[in-house]
């Protein structure tokens, strides 16, 4: 497979090549986007991250690789965070810069990011506001949310569907959770 001969290759680097392995990897990826290369360039970003020039090529290149080809990156989202966690890590970004660099990678690969993706995502990224910008994150989505209710579709809630203790309230939520067919529990 591709990953078997991107790991034969990445044993054969020597020290001295390594940035440009890692570089022609990155080029390859703009070509030929597969999350085999995404899995090629982070594998070979750890196993040489205490090396000063691979870790200044990834604080340097890697956001970018990021931004270009988020789709892959995420591949395993919601599920699992395989490669994006810790390609961010790799890459020291300030929360700001990972706040842009997911931002621009959504702009870029919104087609191939699906629903559960994209929300696993903004969560990632609601970890890195600071409280001012939440608060006025989750006020606009409330308002957004009350503009598109219509007005004779409201109705007020009836207090008989409000639960009154904890284990109800638990025993509701647990039945949702549940509900939902593509929940991978």
């Amino acid at each position: 497979s591709l990953g078997d001969i991107f790991e034969t290759a990445r044993e054969a680097v020597t020290i001295s090549d390594r940035v440009k392995y890692l570089s022609a990897l990155a080029e390859i990826n703009k070509t030929h986007k597969d999350w085999q290369v995404v899995d090629a360039i982070v594998k070979a970003a750890i196993a040489w991250r205490e090396f000063p020039a691979v870790s200044n090529w990834c604080k340097e290149k890697l956001p970018v690789i990021i931004a270009c080809d988020l789709a892959n990156f995420a591949r395993y989202l919601p599920w699992e965070d395989k490669w994006l966690s810790i390609s961010l890590e790799l890459a020291e970004l300030t929360p700001t810069k990972s706040l842009s660099v997911l931002l621009e990678g959504i702009q870029n690969c919104s087609e191939d990011l699906s629903a559960s993706v994209t929300i696993e995502l903004a969560g990632k990224m609601t970890n890195w506001l600071d409280p001012s910008s939440s608060a006025n994150l989750c006020n606009w989505f409330i308002e957004r949310l009350i503009s598109r209710i219509q007005e004779n579709l409201s109705e007020p809630i009836k207090l008989e569907m409000l639960t009154l203790t904890p284990n109800e309230a638990i025993s509701r939520f647990i039945y949702s959770f549940l509900g939902d067919i593509d929940l991978r529990v």
